[in-house]
């Protein structure tokens, strides 16, 4: 993880959710991302998201994410996004749709996987727990949990 978070430029391994509907603007995300994690602005037009990239960027020099999901996200919003550090998707079949960093939020080992064939640079677990739009179906803050943490580490990176 440490040489993602290099290549990425966080000094630390948060990650700020990308709640749409203006939550995660950028405000929150420049603050995140001053404090050492990855700031995420959260799915928006086309044209509001490269507003909301433009004014990270006034705010901060530190690296930014978009949070995108992909039944929603067409051409013009992975267009936008290349402005950011990082695109992270979600709610889809896992697709490299950028040149830079990807990162897919999944909600199993399956979907994991699929996402590290696709050539995903990391994956967020999201489990039961999670707010908003849940995908998850095991606890992914339970090691032990088949669908969880330890399961979608062990299927990544097999000893």
């Amino acid at each position: 993880m440490s040489s993602l978070m290099e290549r990425i430029g966080v000094l630390l391994p948060v990650v700020q959710a990308g709640m749409g509907g203006g939550i995660a603007g950028s405000a929150l995300a420049a603050a995140v991302s001053d404090a050492g994690g990855l700031g995420t602005t959260g799915m928006s037009p086309p044209a509001t998201l490269a507003a909301e990239i433009s004014a990270v960027r006034a705010r901060t020099a530190a690296p930014l994410a978009v949070n995108l999901l992909l039944p929603f996200a067409r051409n013009s919003h992975f267009e936008s996004a290349e402005a950011a550090d990082v695109v992270v998707t979600f709610w889809g079949r896992p697709r490299r749709r950028t040149s830079g960093v990807w990162i897919h939020q999944c909600g199993s080992v399956e979907e994991a996987l699929l996402a590290r064939s696709a050539g995903a640079d990391a994956v967020i677990a999201q489990g039961v727990e999670a707010g908003g739009h849940v995908r998850g179906t095991e606890p992914a803050l339970d090691p032990a949990a088949p669908g969880g943490c330890a399961g979608i580490f062990g299927w990544l990176f097999p000893q």
